[in-house]
């Protein structure tokens, strides 16, 4: 389904995001669209399995408002599910997130085909960036003590980094998707985005909160 279309993100009136069909995943961002869409529910309200979708959703159409991704990526956008072995959060995070991103791949990131691959840390991380041609690095629980490593292979290869909560994100993490109650919200490590690489456009950073 090459032709398939991510939907588009819009904040609701309480920063909760939804999505609306039909925008192509490389187009602008309309934020005046903002409360078109109403009654969707909070990831309160939601099963882990459905919280860790539409964070995957969403995590996914934020990647397209990095205006150089597309130049530092190859033929795909391949994210990489990162988790810490015998780690029991850390692998149940994997294999939540791992389900979620899959439901996504056939949509298109950039332009460009997506991929996801679940791959354990190794001190050898930087060789299984080259190897897997990884993008993007979604942190699972339980690599917090294994981060400084993990950054140093990410701003040498210019791959971001993108987690769950604002903790990770102030730790160096580049991008969270933070549930808050009802309502979820992008955090940007304004910093971390630079050295990895990436550059975002006011058009998502409006609505996110920026750690500088």
């Amino acid at each position: 389904m090459a032709g398939r279309r991510l939907p588009l993100l819009v904040p609701l009136a309480a920063s909760f995001l939804v999505f609306h069909m039909h925008v192509q995943v490389h187009r602008p961002m309309d934020v005046e669209m903002a409360t078109r869409l109403a009654g969707a529910a909070a990831p309160a309200d939601l099963p882990e399995s459905s919280v860790a979708s539409r964070r995957a959703m969403v995590l996914t159409r934020a990647l397209s408002y990095d205006a150089t991704l597309g130049d530092r990526a190859g033929r795909a956008i391949v994210l990489l599910v990162l988790y810490k072995r015998r780690h029991a959060e850390s692998e149940k995070c994997a294999d939540v997130a791992g389900r979620a991103f899959k439901q996504i791949e056939s949509l298109r990131v950039a332009g460009a085909p997506f991929r996801r691959l679940v791959v354990p840390y190794a001190a050898d991380l930087e060789q299984t960036v080259e190897t897997t041609a990884g993008d993007v690095v979604f942190l699972c629980d339980g690599l917090e003590g294994d981060l400084a490593a993990i950054k140093q292979v990410t701003r040498k290869k210019k791959v971001l980094t993108i987690g769950t909560t604002e903790a990770q994100v102030r730790a160096g993490v580049s991008l969270g998707l933070v549930a808050e109650g009802t309502k979820m919200t992008i955090v940007v490590n304004w910093t971390q985005c630079r050295e990895e690489g990436a550059t975002f456009g006011s058009d998502l950073l409006r609505l996110a909160r920026v750690i500088r």
